[in-house]
């Protein structure tokens, strides 16, 4: 019979096993048989001590949430970081981990990390001006590389480090953290998608730009074939976790190809997700939320709100849920339903149709074109009977048309008029002399709904 001396060294060893090697290989990779050949033991003492893989993780997780805190909290009472060993580094590797793989141990680490994270930017770190728009992509993004200092987190795109991005959402990045983590890679989208995959693989978490959708067709290959699939493709072994943001959309006047709202090819794809905020705050919680997620997302940032988009930010920490859409206005005369930056056409329309023709009009924001909220749209339209969608991508196989069929599959016998759809026309999208004409605008959203209300 062994002592408890012995009991509890063997135990410690086990946990830093199972600890080194689900950081190294991943929670479900990690067998019962390595992680005990690690501690040098068997596998039926490990068995004695934990009972179980999952009894070994909950294990793990105590252990490795205790000693992060303790670290976190001497941080925030010193402001020194002395105390960042290869061992905290390991820790927080392995947590990072298991944020990506759901674990509640994973995802209370993030939310402690940026809490830390944002103590560091109050008090010794840079100040993030008021937002003129979209700045609070910027604050995540700075949160994420001060939180993960276990090195996990990569930037990379054209001109995201010494210029700080087109648009300057990772602006000053590069500086904080140098050239081996905010990479300013060659004009490549094939190759930045494809080292993002291949470091998410490894383990890191890529975050990458491409400077306008319309280039990521010069990448489609890599987001389809590789980054959508590796879950499936290794039955689960690997989760290619990674961040593919791309501004998109009309209404700045720019040249061929810097303009396009494409979201529906990448909607189309199983294994992908994605997301389009609609300003600051949803930016941010969607943000933090893709970083989080053990799926590749594309994150689509409509360049028309960079600089005309403001509202409050709290300074708490928020995820918004990938997959939940959020209902903006309530009313029960018309579901007005839109995304991205048509989301403020809506509202526009639903504050005439109040003031003009005294209708209480529904705004439902989707945020998230894949995974399709469809209970909230049935729900929404089985209320007001009435639906018009909008959305700048063309109108043919749009994202207009999934949603319509959601809608008449969930809440067919209750509609009162067609559903109807306000979108950019099926034409490649013309230069910026004319592009007001195929942008929805405010006029022509009111027009569908009226005629809808008239039906």
């Amino acid at each position: 019979m062994s002592s408890n001396a012995d009991d509890l060294t063997a135990r410690a060893r086990i946990r830093d096993a199972a600890i080194r090697l689900f950081a190294e290989k991943g929670i479900d990779a990690a067998s019962i048989r390595d992680i005990a050949q690690g501690a040098g033991v068997s596998s039926g003492l490990l068995r004695h001590h934990f009972g179980s893989k999952e009894g070994l993780r909950d294990a793990c997780d105590e252990y490795a949430m205790a000693q992060i805190t303790e670290i976190g909290n001497q941080f925030i009472e010193f402001g020194s970081l002395s105390r960042v060993t290869p061992e905290v580094l390991l820790l927080q590797r392995y947590l990072v981990r298991s944020t990506m793989d759901g674990s509640p141990a994973g995802n209370a680490l993030f939310d402690q990390m940026i809490e830390y994270g944002m103590h560091w930017l109050d008090t010794s770190g840079p100040k993030v001006p008021d937002p003129v728009a979209f700045l609070a992509l910027i604050s995540v993004m700075k949160m994420s590389m001060y939180t993960m200092q276990d090195q996990l987190s990569r930037v990379l795109g054209e001109d995201v480090g010494v210029d700080g991005g087109v648009f300057r959402v990772t602006d000053d990045l590069q500086r904080k953290f140098g050239s081996q983590r905010v990479i300013d890679s060659p004009l490549a989208e094939a190759g930045i998608i494809g080292a993002s995959v291949g470091m998410a693989l490894y383990g890191l978490k890529p975050v990458s730009e491409i400077q306008f959708s319309g280039f990521a067709f010069q990448c489609f290959h890599q987001i389809e074939n590789h980054a959508a699939r590796y879950r499936q493709r290794s039955q689960g072994r690997f989760h290619c976790s990674m961040v593919m943001r791309m501004p998109y959309g009309g209404g700045v006047r720019a040249l061929e190809h810097h303009s396009e709202s494409e979201e529906q090819f990448y909607a189309h794809i199983p294994g992908l997700k994605m997301v389009v905020p609609s300003g600051p705050r949803t930016a941010r919680g969607l943000l933090v939320a893709a970083l989080r997620d053990p799926d590749p997302v594309v994150f689509f940032e409509h360049k028309a709100l960079y600089h005309a988009s403001k509202e409050e930010v709290p300074d708490e920490t928020e995820a918004l849920p990938i997959g939940r859409a959020e209902i903006v206005q309530e009313g029960r005369g018309l579901t007005l339903i839109a995304y991205g930056a048509m989301l403020r056409v809506a509202v526009e329309v639903a504050e005439t149709l109040q003031l003009e023709d005294g209708i209480g009009v529904e705004v439902l924001d989707l945020l998230t074109i894949s995974p399709l909220d469809g209970e909230t749209l049935t729900a929404s339209v089985s209320k007001t009977g009435r639906a018009v969608i909008v959305h700048e991508a063309p109108r043919s196989f749009g994202p207009g048309a999934e949603i319509a069929a959601s809608i008449a599959e969930g809440a067919f016998l209750r509609l009162e008029a067609p559903i109807r759809r306000v979108t950019a026309y099926d034409v490649p999208f013309p230069g910026f002399a004319r592009e007001k004409g195929n942008v929805p605008d405010a006029a022509r959203v009111l027009a569908a709904a009226r005629e809808t209300l008239a039906y």
